[in-house]
């Protein structure tokens, strides 16, 4: 007979956790699992890090992230960093901001606003400068402590992503 998800999952953190590493890397752990079996998950990954083990969680569950991020400022007393990257007709407008601001409430943050690079090889484009204003009004009105990352070189195709782009088209194997 086949295992279920969350047992299969649990199977497989017994198993690692079994070769007593040091570090643990758990990436999407508890995706599509329910509730018991996501609490067995964390309980496991919590108590590896008690006996001094590092663990590495990798999520794309907000909920997941913001948890682990609320006991990190709990337990430390310091603030944590989110970089948002702010992708025109992709996650810019009112109702992101609202959202994130949200979901940001409470906890001891800071937000770097990242107005994405134009590269040639993506539909995506930079939010415009009254995007960019409003979204970081919004955070700010909400209590979010925000900032907006200045951006260097995109005028010369120099800024993050773009030296990469211009390297590949240089060279086929985008190595020289």
């Amino acid at each position: 007979r086949a295992m279920s998800g969350g047992n299969q999952q649990k199977a497989i953190i017994a198993r690692e956790i079994d070769k007593d590493p040091q570090l643990l890397i758990a990436v999407q752990p508890t995706r599509g699992l329910d509730v018991g079996a996501i609490e067995y998950i964390h309980a496991q990954l919590v108590a590896q890090r008690d006996q001094g083990k590092a663990v590495l969680l990798v999520s794309l569950e907000m909920d997941e992230v913001l948890d682990a991020c609320r006991y990190y400022v709990e337990k430390t007393g310091r603030r944590v960093i989110f970089e948002y990257a702010l992708i025109k007709n992709v996650n810019c407008d009112t109702k992101h901001a609202e959202e994130l601001a949200r979901r940001l409430r409470g906890l001891q943050c800071h937000v770097n606003l990242i107005p994405a690079n134009e590269i040639d090889e993506t539909s995506h484009k930079r939010s415009g400068e009254k995007t960019l204003k409003n979204f970081c009004d919004i955070l700010s009105s909400q209590g979010v402590n925000v900032t907006v990352r200045r951006s260097l070189g995109s005028d010369i195709d120099a800024s993050c992503g773009q030296l990469r782009s211009r390297r590949e088209k240089q060279s086929p194997s985008g190595r020289e």
